[in-house]
């Protein structure tokens, strides 16, 4: 009869033996799991470079399946294989959205889509195989069909994803036409933009005189020229900022605001003083001043007319009083000869105090303010304040009621100023200093 002790020995050799066979077929398994895992994750990964999402995924599938403990974080490939997955269907969709965009004719859209992945994975082995189609299609279109709404206004993130293949050749040639396709639709500020980064780019390129010329004749251009003057590539260009300048010197001269028009000059003369439009706007500064004197003696004529016009209706006693004039002029329905007939409800309403004058029926206290300031324009010579008095002429000139009303009572005045008011910032039949432009 066997001994207990020999009973527990049997016992716990059956248990040792036991444990160390589940041991060698667990690690059996496991080994089996992890080659089956690695072969899958290896062939996933060689379809993966061969642009074969669909098969790539199968693979990838296979190894995200056999997860459970301990692969799903003690070999990597699980984590691994999602991202090959998610990227695949990334790329997948994005080819599938392009192929769309291009049957519908929105090349622009289908070019941005596959952008759009290479943004997002720039270091990736399908991003080699977007870029080839992204080539394919500079190859087989022209850029002015890629240059579209989705690509013009996302085109410094091309240019800085590098996706626009030969992009010394290719890039200001794309900047050109995202530039003709804003000018298209009448948007001037995005055109310029494109210019601009045309000219930062490539400065001296073929199309550059032609740039430069759309440059100078753009409607947005007076309020960007510090912009382009701050970027040395245009800044260093032998005429383009000078003939900026005068454009604009000119564009704000015809609607008659004197201030900007010579600062422009100022600024032309100080940054490029060899320059020979330099010389051309100190003349024309001279010829603005001189102007600036025509018609502040003009407008000392037309205000001699308004004082004895209104003299003549009333005394010069109540001209402290707009209230007073305002009620005469609602009494007689006439605003002293200075203004059409009134209205019935502002002749009623004007007998109220102070309220033609808030209303603004009654323009002759305040125009008899400004006569004050302008008897001293009659020595023009003489003036003893002349920056005092050029500020009050050019706020009037701001004021295109008051500016008609003097022009109404002198023909010259009027001949010189009225054709100007409200006329908007043009540069674009500016064409006398093109000519400057290499």
């Amino acid at each position: 009869m066997r001994s207990s002790t020999q009973t527990l020995l049997t016992s716990g050799s059956i248990a040792a033996v036991a444990v160390t066979a589940l041991t060698v077929f667990i690690v059996y398994k496991v080994k089996e799991a992890s080659a089956f895992r690695y072969e899958s994750f290896k062939q996933g990964q060689i379809a993966y470079q061969s642009v074969n999402c669909p098969e790539a995924t199968s693979h990838f599938t296979q190894v995200e399946q056999t997860a459970s403990f301990p692969f799903n974080n003690f070999d990597g490939l699980t984590d691994r294989a999602q991202q090959k997955i998610a990227t695949c269907s990334a790329f997948m969709t994005a080819n599938q959205q392009a192929t769309q965009a291009k049957q519908q004719g929105n090349l622009s859209k289908a070019f941005v889509t596959l952008s759009n992945f290479i943004e997002q994975h720039p270091s990736d082995e399908l991003t080699k195989a977007t870029l080839s189609s992204i080539t394919a299609l500079f190859s087989n279109y022209k850029l002015v069909q890629l240059a579209g709404i989705e690509s013009c206004d996302r085109v410094d993130n091309l240019v800085n994803a590098k996706v626009i293949p030969n992009a010394k050749a290719n890039t200001p040639l794309f900047y050109y036409s995202c530039a003709k396709f804003y000018a298209k639709s009448g948007q001037n500020e995005q055109e310029l933009g494109q210019y601009q980064r045309f000219l930062s780019f490539s400065p001296r390129h073929s199309l550059s005189r032609n740039v430069q010329i759309a440059v100078a004749k753009n409607a947005n251009i007076c309020s960007q020229v510090s912009t382009f003057q701050s970027i040395p590539n245009i800044r260093n260009l032998p005429s383009l900022m000078p003939v900026v300048y005068m454009n604009c010197s000119l564009a704000y001269y015809n609607t008659i605001a004197y201030p900007q028009s010579k600062e422009f000059l100022k600024i032309l003369r100080k940054n490029y003083p060899k320059h020979p439009l330099s010389k051309v706007a100190n003349n024309w500064v001279f010829s603005i001043n001189q102007e600036i004197k025509t018609v502040k003696s003009e407008i000392y004529q037309s205000g001699e007319t308004i004082k004895n016009k209104i003299i003549g209706c009333t005394t010069p006693a109540v001209l402290g009083f707009g209230w007073v004039v305002d009620v005469m002029e609602s009494l007689t329905g006439r605003s002293c000869g200075l203004e059409e007939k009134l209205e019935d409800w502002e002749r009623y309403g004007g007998l109220i105090p102070w309220f033609g004058e808030a209303k603004g029926l009654g323009k002759a206290k305040r125009v008899y303010d400004f006569i004050q300031v302008a008897s001293r324009w009659q020595g023009i010579e003489q003036m003893q304040s002349a920056a005092q008095d050029d500020q009050a002429l050019f706020e009037l000139l701001e004021d295109n009621q008051m500016v008609e009303l003097f022009a109404h009572h002198n023909p010259k005045l009027h001949k010189l100023v009225v054709p100007r008011l409200n006329q908007p910032i043009d540069t674009s039949q500016n064409t006398q200093f093109l000519s400057y432009l290499n």
